[in-house]
């Protein structure tokens, strides 16, 4: 599978090409078959900015970043769920204030593919 997949988003920040949101990536969660593969997206608590905004960019960072980035460390995950959230928060922890984003997709080959939460 990794001789399939391109390499991880070069730039620490990156233009996401739907909603032209700014975002870096945050961390990686490791709980095998789960990874959790979080992105900082500092705009994401504007007015007006939806999920339905950001939903094929999470899709595109799953498919394009986050599975690269765990196959070149070595996991073999069936399962990726992409955070994108407003400001850096502790796993697991309410943060009121701070907007976030989540998305659940099953891996099959090099591909994410979407599962409703």
């Amino acid at each position: 599978m990794a001789g399939l997949l391109a390499a991880p988003l070069a730039a620490a920040q990156q233009i996401l090409p739907t909603s032209g949101l700014e975002i870096e990536h945050h961390d990686i969660i490791a709980q095998p078959p789960v990874w959790r593969v979080r992105y900082i997206a500092p705009h994401l608590a504007q007015d007006g900015v939806l999920y339905a905004d950001v939903a094929g960019d999470m899709e595109l960072l799953c498919t394009q970043d986050a599975l690269a980035r765990i196959v070149q460390d070595g996991g073999e995950p069936s399962q990726i769920v992409i955070t994108l959230m407003s400001a850096p928060v502790v796993f697991g922890e309410m943060t009121p204030g701070v907007t976030q984003f989540f998305e659940s997709y099953s891996v099959e080959s090099d591909l994410c593919i979407w599962e409703a939460f």
